[in-house]
């Protein structure tokens, strides 16, 4: 197949692509700040009912808190992937890196020995891979316009 004909696939791939990405930021977007409507009720019954809280409400809420870091998270991640496909790896990674951080959290609320275990693993995992990337591999990398 000749260069010719496969340059308006070329070109519908990445404009469905792009077109994916954005709607990732917008829908990620939407869920974000329905999370922050949510923390802010939440926010609002912890201070007027703090006498009467449970453990599982003040569990609920550090969810919450958790996934907006999570949401933003995946946010950067595809502006990232949208300015430097490239880059793409490394966004991915950190975000594994913040939800496994969540998990160990989770898992230390609930005091499950097991959990904890697992995700600090992971946690150790996903950092090795960061420092990896960013010791051998962002330093490789030319900065666009420098060239």
């Amino acid at each position: 197949m000749s260069s010719a004909r496969t340059e308006p696939v070329l070109r519908f791939g990445r404009r469905l692509i792009n077109i994916i990405n954005s709607l990732v930021i917008v829908l990620t977007s939407i869920i974000l700040l329905v999370t922050l409507g949510l923390i802010a009720k939440d926010t609002y019954y912890l201070v007027c009912n703090f006498n009467q809280l449970d453990f599982t409400y003040i569990q609920s809420m550090a969810n919450e808190v958790v996934f907006l870091f999570v949401y933003i998270e995946i946010i950067r991640s595809a502006i990232v992937a949208k300015r430097h496909p490239e880059m793409y790896i490394v966004a991915l990674a950190e975000v594994g890196f913040i939800v496994t951080i969540r998990d160990v959290i989770r898992s230390s609320i609930i005091g499950s020995e097991e959990g904890i275990i697992l995700t600090s693993l992971s946690v150790l995992v996903f950092a090795a891979i960061l420092l990896l990337m960013y010791k051998y591999i962002m330093p490789s990398r030319v900065p666009p316009g420098s060239e």
